[in-house]
């Protein structure tokens, strides 16, 4: 008997053998890494911008930077996880002021 090379088993349907969709094979990172990376920044703006006159410039520049380094890694279509990183921290902000109202 003439043994025969093995062959790959086939992948899982829709995408490769390790689960991951054809869609997403050629980039570098999971797409959820890359949005909350985008979020982080859009947190860290946020309370920037409202605490502009005090702590808000080391804010602003911390999240300059990241954008910076997000931007250049070419990952641009995440940048909606700044949005939603914007409006978490937005939220929280008002949050706390509609609290302080009453004092």
């Amino acid at each position: 008997m003439e043994m025969q090379p093995r062959r790959p088993t086939s992948p899982a349907p829709g995408g490769t053998a390790r689960g991951r969709t054809t869609a997403s094979v050629g980039q570098r990172g999971a797409p959820w890494g890359w949005f909350l990376a985008w979020a982080a920044v859009g947190v860290c703006a946020a309370p920037g911008l409202a605490a502009l006159l005090s702590v808000g410039v080391l804010l602003l520049a911390g999240a300059s930077v990241s954008a910076v380094f997000l931007l250049r890694k070419e990952h641009r279509t995440t940048a909606v996880g700044t949005l939603a990183g914007l409006l978490a921290a937005s939220v929280l902000v008002l949050h706390l002021l509609a609290r302080r109202r009453g004092n």
